[in-house]
């Protein structure tokens, strides 16, 4: 049968995932008036006035949240990771790099992950926290620290 191998099934935790926070980012974008992308090339920012690398042109954003007026934008990418194995080890390392190669454009980087797998790769999230400045889980992301980044990111406010 066609689709019913593990590979069948694979990432749909992750689409999942994207499905469940994406009201949340479509809320905070209605609330600050930001723009929403949502599975776009990341060259599509140059229509908005982003000088876009070749490096990252042709990669995929979960979401991105602009204002193409102040020339600002964050990315945030989201997985779920419900099972163990070698993806949850790199990401991290991935992650670390895509946000570097935003930071050399001026876009600004957020992961926010989640699933029971983290339980064993404490060490990855532990990598994840020194050097991603936005690193959150689901909970976080629904309970103020979306509302936190987004005033810190487009309006220079700390929530303290």
């Amino acid at each position: 049968m066609v689709g019913m191998d593990s590979n069948g099934r694979k990432n749909r935790g992750g689409r999942a995932f994207e499905l469940a926070t994406f009201p949340l980012f479509e809320k905070i974008s209605n609330k600050y008036k930001l723009i929403l992308l949502t599975q776009k090339q990341f060259k599509t920012l140059r229509t908005f006035g982003f000088n876009i690398s070749e490096d990252i042109a042709n990669r995929k954003a979960d979401f991105i949240l602009l204002d193409y007026k102040k020339k600002k934008a964050i990315n945030f990418e989201v997985n779920f990771y419900n099972g163990s194995g070698s993806k949850p080890e790199e990401i991290i390392d991935s992650y670390i790099n895509r946000q570097n190669d935003l930071k050399s454009v001026g876009i600004d980087f957020a992961l926010v992950t989640d699933g029971k797998c983290w339980s064993s790769a404490s060490n990855q999230l532990s990598k994840g926290f020194r050097h991603l400045d936005f690193l959150l889980n689901f909970y976080m992301l629904k309970h103020g620290m979306l509302d936190e980044i987004v005033n810190k990111i487009f309006f220079n406010k700390n929530n303290d």
